[in-house]
């Protein structure tokens, strides 16, 4: 219900800039054919009509998981893909995808800065060392607190990765993974920060 809140709130954004036709990168799981029929209604219901990849032209929306996402980041990188502007759902919370220089954007529910985000980050750094964090640990975290759901003070936001090596695309593969990124301190985006580029989306 979280994720398909922002979702919504995602398309009603990006219909609100006026445009009128988006691009639907789904695959063949049941969360990503949820998450496609909840941007369908949503773009219906702005107006928004809803294409394939290839087919034209105006804003990506990624509800598929980390493989597909990381294909089609690299193809929107590489230029293979037109896309004004990438908007990823919030369980692509991963520092690998958002390191492709893709111009992608995260709808969360929650700010990445906010006290239980980094009461989260602070136990996988001791529990496991140099792991990346994802919003599925979130939630899986979350869970295991007895914390149901991941909404947070600032509300469901659009952010931005801030600080992108782009040299991590050169050395990284098609899989979307850079295995020689030098060890840091837990954090979601080693390097940048994920940065607040709206308010509350409603």
């Amino acid at each position: 219900a979280t994720d398909g809140a922002a979702l919504r709130a995602a398309v009603g954004f990006i219909a609100g800039r006026g445009n009128r036709a988006l691009t639907l990168v789904a695959d063949q799981s049941a969360r990503s054919a949820a998450a496609a029929e909840v941007v369908r209604a949503a773009a219906a219901a702005g107006s928004v009509a809803v294409q394939a990849p290839g087919a034209g032209s105006g804003p990506v929306v990624v509800v598929a998981g980390w493989e597909e996402a990381a294909s089609i980041l690299y193809d929107i990188a590489a230029g293979r893909l037109t896309a004004e502007g990438v908007y990823l759902a919030p369980w692509l919370l991963s520092a690998p995808l958002l390191e492709v220089p893709a111009g992608q954007l995260l709808v969360l529910p929650f700010s990445p800065a906010d006290a239980l985000p980094r009461r989260y980050l602070d136990a996988l750094g001791a529990a496991l060392a140099g792991a990346d964090p994802t919003a599925s640990g979130y939630a899986s975290w979350l869970a295991a607190q007895g914390i149901e759901g991941p909404e947070g003070a600032s509300g469901t936001r659009l952010y931005a990765p801030a600080t992108v090596n782009a040299d991590l695309f050169a050395n990284a593969g098609a899989g979307g993974h850079d295995h020689g990124r030098p060890a840091v301190s837990t954090d979601w985006l080693p390097g940048g920060r994920l940065t607040a580029v709206t308010g509350g989306l409603g």
